[in-house]
């Protein structure tokens, strides 16, 4: 999506985060277009004729896939990102960070992640993405 929004492809008013019902409906979808596809082949007539079978599901696993592991390596404390965030400064100084610092850097970063994730889920109820795959 961010090559997408940087391309012009995609309108910034439409590209938002989408919460575990936003990832249903997108799966849904998926795994109904495929099916689809994978009834019109056995139902042409000849194997020269029949349409090319989709593969929407695995590549919107291999898509959430990719963006959690992305996602995860974000300098945002209490990710993996945020811990190499507070191990950067061990090694150029050779001290640790005190770890009453760290603990609240990282009780704060995991409480704004919760609140994020919160939001982004009550707003796929009330905003729901309108969901189109070809």
């Amino acid at each position: 999506m961010p090559a997408r929004l940087i391309q012009g492809a995609v309108d910034p008013g439409q590209a938002r985060f989408v919460g575990l019902k936003g990832i249903y409906d997108f799966m849904s979808q998926a795994v109904r277009s495929d099916e689809e596809s994978r009834q019109a082949i056995s139902q042409a007539p000849s194997p020269a004729s029949a349409p090319q079978p989709t593969n929407y599901t695995l590549t919107l696993i291999g898509a959430l896939t990719l963006s959690l592991g992305v996602f995860n390596l974000m300098p945002i404390p209490a990710l993996d990102g945020g811990r190499i965030m507070f191990l950067l400064p061990e090694l150029l100084f050779r001290r640790r960070v005190p770890q009453n610092v760290e603990l609240t850097v990282n009780a704060i970063g995991m409480s704004l992640l919760l609140l994020l994730m919160l939001i982004v889920n009550v707003m796929d109820f009330v905003n729901p993405v309108p969901i189109a795959i070809p």
